[in-house]
């Protein structure tokens, strides 16, 4: 067998996936003895077939002039043959070159938080019912209308981002809230709906984002319901919200205690964490009046770590004496537990301080708290 010659097919492709090699022969000129070979394999970033072709005399007695003319004649058909097997025959057995795979699958858009304060009959409350209803191209339209109304509010730009995310792309929108963000630097706003996008992204730097959403909230009195909307998705397996402080103004023995109270109590109430934090920080952990260390033990609650404050409320109950006030202490660990953990871990100390006969008002809380319960059961 003598080899006649050979030529090489590159074909560019997305990326290498695996090595395959495989040989197909053709004896379509079984009279000349011409055999086609032709492998395929990845090498770098494409696709190389070598065709080749070999002839083998097909009788061993063919006189030596036959032979030369039929070598001369293979020679001169063996290029035609070569390249219009790599065009066609290689081309049909190994099909086209494989294509890209997507780099982002579809999402979810992500959720459209109206700010506190949007009128009942706003643009953008009737965009976010259409968004609810999936009418995409109808919220686009209103939430176009609002943003032609007042192009400096960032809202109906985000909206009308969200509206448009299956359209556009997830990328795309990620990247379109990002410009909108880099326009209104310190709207806690934007950095919720940039960081919501970034959570149904599974983006690396969402939590990132979501915080400095949380911390720039805390510091206004108009922006607190977005820090508690940031501080429930950073913490998804807390109850959402804050645990309640049951605590009144009148359980203050004396009148620094009542002020203490009172003020904690205002901050907890409308979700200011930073200003209950605050408050609370002035009290010292061994603090003698159970009302106010239970206060501040709630004004210090934090979802980054809530179990120090289970931890802190079961120390004030233990060292609490029998009575109101020990009740007072179990019944908020038990609400805070349930915050963190379920509820399943806070009914045996809920019937507990039910079934304590000087428990006072705490015990009937208790009572009410557990039919609430068992009534979502």
């Amino acid at each position: 067998m003598r080899c006649v010659g050979s030529i090489t097919y590159r074909q560019s492709i997305g990326r290498i996936s695996d090595l395959l090699e495989f040989r197909a022969c053709v004896d379509r000129f079984g009279f000349l003895g011409l055999q086609l070979c032709m492998r395929q394999c990845h090498d770098g970033g494409s696709r190389i077939i070598v065709v080749s072709a070999e002839i083998t005399p097909s009788d061993d007695e063919m006189p030596a002039p036959a032979r030369t003319r039929r070598d001369g004649l293979v020679r001169s058909l063996l290029w035609v043959v070569v390249l219009g097997s790599c065009c066609a025959v290689a081309w049909l057995m190994t099909g086209p070159a494989p294509k890209p795979a997507p780099t982002t699958a579809q999402v979810d858009a992500p959720p459209f938080v109206i700010r506190d304060g949007t009128g009942s009959d706003a643009l953008e409350r009737r965009a976010a019912a259409a968004l609810a209803q999936g009418s995409w191209a109808q919220a686009a339209s209103l939430f176009e209308r609002a943003a032609s109304e007042r192009p400096a509010d960032p809202m109906p730009a985000v909206g009308l981002v969200i509206a448009r995310w299956h359209r556009i792309g997830a990328a795309s929108a990620i990247r379109s809230l990002d410009h909108i963000g880099s326009q209104h630097p310190e709207d806690a706003w934007v950095m919720l709906e940039r960081g919501l996008a970034r959570v149904m992204t599974s983006a690396p730097d969402a939590t990132t984002v979501l915080e400095r959403a949380r911390t720039t909230a805390m510091l206004s009195p108009s922006t607190l319901d977005i820090a508690r909307r940031a501080d429930d998705v950073l913490h998804p397996g807390i109850a959402a919200g804050y645990p309640p402080l049951l605590v009144r103004e009148s359980d203050g023995e004396t009148a620094d205690q009542r002020r203490q109270i009172r003020n904690i109590v205002s901050a907890v109430r409308v979700d200011d964490r930073h200003a209950a934090a605050r408050y609370a920080a002035v009290v010292p952990r061994n603090e003698v009046s159970t009302a106010v260390a239970v206060a501040a033990a709630l004004g210090r609650f934090s979802k980054d770590r809530p179990l120090t404050t289970t931890s802190e409320l079961a120390v004030i109950r233990d060292r609490a004496a029998t009575g109101p006030d020990r009740a007072m202490a179990a019944l908020h660990h038990a609400i805070v537990v349930i915050w963190v953990s379920g509820p399943t871990r806070a009914l045996p100390e809920l019937q507990r301080i039910a079934r304590q006969s000087d428990s006072g008002r705490w015990g009937a809380q208790a009572v009410a708290i557990e039919r609430a319960l068992a009534a979502r059961s």
